[in-house]
């Protein structure tokens, strides 16, 4: 939501939020305590179907997301007859074009996962929120590679960084196609429920960025600008250390996490060490794509 008067401000282990609108005090929001200090607080803003500014977070449980009027507070998405499944919900993101609802949560091995929700589909039947019917093919599948972190690359594509973890070699020649490989990443249509491309980092990706639909910085470690198709590395900044946090759970790494801020849409992210704060504008060439 690029240009919003709307912010929200939380502990990324803890357990309380502030809802701002241009700088002011709407209301605080509150997550489950259950394991909040081991895993980043799931929010959000979106801009719902109609205009609407929503706030989508969980604030009774751990594994039931709810949808807030950010101006009213109203639940939009209360019911008495939800039962939802089974998963930590983290790092939730929205699609470009506020159609979905990404998160890249846990289930309990620990294991990193991926599901994503119709936005539209959620506010007219809030049980759809419950069940996980989107999700990437053999999602949750522990003899394969984690989906340890997640981004949107258009409003149709998700970049799923993969863990470091190799997949079961007898468990993976039971399957054909195309997966998330270790060290690296994979592109996910969710329009067409398939993976389309993938490609090794030699390295986790943890937090990423889209770069246009050609390129991805990753966050592990330092900053690192990927050419997605082959994994082809053209730039990088290594005196900038954005941390070594690969998942949504976090809370027993004796490094604490950097504050990383990216905004695909212009192309920019920041990366604070200490007292310094590093801001890096990517250029672009004459046809758009990441130089």
């Amino acid at each position: 939501m690029s240009n919003s008067p709307w912010a929200i401000i939380y502990k990324r282990l803890g357990t309380k939020a502030l809802l701002l609108k241009h700088g002011t005090l709407v209301r605080e929001l509150n997550r489950s305590f259950y394991h909040a200090h081991v895993y980043a607080y799931p929010v959000s803003l979106l801009l719902a179907p109609g205009g609407r500014v929503v706030v989508a977070h969980c604030p009774d449980d751990y594994n039931r997301i709810e949808i807030e009027d950010a101006n009213t507070g109203e639940r939009l998405t209360a019911s008495t007859i939800r039962k939802p499944e089974d998963f930590f919900h983290s790092r939730l993101q929205p699609s470009p074009d506020g159609k979905w609802l990404l998160s890249a949560g846990w289930v309990w091995h620990p294991f990193d996962a991926l599901c994503w929700f119709n936005v539209e589909a959620a506010l007219n039947d809030a049980t759809t929120l419950d069940r996980f019917v989107h999700q990437t093919t053999h999602s949750r599948h522990i003899g394969f590679v984690e989906e340890s972190s997640a981004c949107w690359q258009t409003a149709k594509r998700i970049l799923i960084g993969g863990g470091s973890d190799e997949e079961d070699p007898e468990e993976a020649a039971q399957f054909s196609g195309p997966r998330i490989p270790a060290n690296g990443l994979a592109v996910y249509d969710v329009m067409e429920d398939q993976f389309v491309a993938s490609c090794s980092f030699g390295h986790p990706a943890g937090a990423m960025m889209p770069v246009g639909e050609t390129h991805v910085v990753t966050f592990f470690g330092h900053p690192r600008l990927y050419r997605v198709a082959g994994g082809v590395l053209e730039k990088e900044w290594p005196a900038i250390q954005s941390g070594r946090e690969t998942s949504s759970i976090f809370g027993y790494s004796p490094e604490p996490a950097k504050p990383i801020a990216i905004d695909p849409h212009k192309q920019r992210f920041a990366v604070a060490n200490g007292k310094t704060i590093y801001v890096v504008q990517l250029a672009t060439s004459t046809d758009g794509q990441a130089l």
